[in-house]
């Protein structure tokens, strides 16, 4: 009876889904629903379980949501399964907030499931049910070897939180095409333009498929956050929409699409960054110039001979006037001392303002013209 029950709502609903005839179940035979899920049969769980995802939430009975939490924990991974994504479809319970959903804490233990079917489901359902509690649990899951990255790749993107954007990107690095695919479209989501690089290098990726999500994630992109960046991707682009291109179809027109969204969001920005201005504030010095007529202390003593850097600079001699600053040419000075410093003391601006001694072994006296 319960069989033919589950077996006549599948018929009515459809199999992707559909709620147009959902309305020709009873009230009696939604409830029953929930009496099927303790089947002995686990195909009849499954069922049953799939079958209640597709009612309307006017229709669908009292106790259903924790019906099938209950069921994450049957013995059966296909019912486990049928569980984690009919509470994804479901989604958050009306009127109630975000994270209070009594589902997200045990979909989130169900992405350690020992079933992969059931940790991709439960990763789905998190992502469907876009509750901000389930970004940590799914970034550590992206560290499991054994979790389904792909996705929790989707799922990530779905959440739209930037802390995702990092490990994503590491994740295009992946040996699997799925997982490379999906994270390219989860970084597309996210918008984040510290993507646009590794997005731009997966465009030469061996899988056609990973190629076109990143197109499109870098469409994205440019329509969200448009930075010069973008414009690296335009060779790559332009080539994949060419003549030679193996693409054709809905993918050459994707990489049209892509090229001209990039290249209207780029074009009104600067082709080299613009210098930036200083301050009108009172923590802004003044131009060089202005500094010095105000007295301003130079730290290497501007005007001044540099100070000798080797044992060759040591051994020139300052041979003519004119390296000597005009202030201190009134001392003699013999032309082949070695001098590393022409002067003792230097005053600039005010006489309150000096610069100090400054002399060193090696040092010529300004007022003498012997060494120090």
């Amino acid at each position: 009876m319960l069989g033919t029950l589950v077996e006549r709502s599948s018929l009515l609903l459809g199999s992707s889904g559909t709620r147009t005839r959902a309305a020709e179940l009873s009230s009696t035979q939604a409830d029953a629903l929930l009496t099927e899920l303790g089947h002995a049969d686990p195909g009849f769980r499954a069922r049953a379980a799939e079958t209640l995802a597709k009612l309307p939430a006017a229709e669908l009975p009292p106790g259903a949501r924790a019906a099938l939490i209950a069921a994450l924990d049957d013995s059966d991974g296909w019912v486990r399964s049928a569980a984690a994504q009919s509470l994804g479809l479901l989604g958050q319970v009306p009127g109630q907030v975000p994270g209070e959903t009594s589902a997200v804490p045990a979909l989130i233990a169900a992405l350690r499931d020992p079933d992969r079917w059931v940790r991709a489901r439960a990763s789905e359902a998190l992502g469907n049910l876009g509750d901000a509690c389930a970004v940590t649990p799914l970034l550590e899951a992206l560290l499991d070897p054994e979790a389904a990255h792909s996705w929790n790749a989707e799922a990530l993107g779905r959440l739209g939180d930037p802390r995702a954007v990092e490990p994503l990107i590491g994740q295009l690095r992946s040996a699997s095409g799925v997982t490379r695919f999906r994270s390219a479209l989860a970084l597309g989501r996210l918008g984040d333009a510290g993507a646009v690089f590794p997005l731009s290098h997966l465009l030469s990726d061996e899988d056609p498929q990973v190629v076109e999500a990143a197109a499109e994630a870098l469409a994205r992109i440019a329509a969200m956050e448009p930075v010069l960046e973008l414009r690296v991707a335009l060779p790559r682009l332009r080539s994949l929409c060419g003549a030679w291109s193996p693409h054709s179809g809905e993918s050459l027109e994707l990489f049209r699409r892509a090229t001209a969204c990039i290249e209207a969001a780029t074009r009104s920005l600067p082709s080299v960054p613009q210098p930036v201005t200083s301050g009108s504030g009172s923590d802004s010095l003044p131009p060089l110039p202005s500094r010095l007529a105000q007295g301003h202390r130079s730290p290497r003593g501007l005007g001044m001979p540099r100070v000798a850097s080797s044992s060759a600079d040591m051994r020139r001699p300052l041979s003519t006037s004119a390296t000597v600053p005009k202030a201190f040419r009134s001392a003699p000075v013999q032309p082949s001392t070695t001098i590393r410093s022409s002067m003792a003391t230097a005053r600039m601006g005010s006489p309150s303002q000096s610069l100090g001694p400054i002399a060193t072994i090696g040092d010529c006296d300004p007022v003498s013209g012997k060494l120090i």
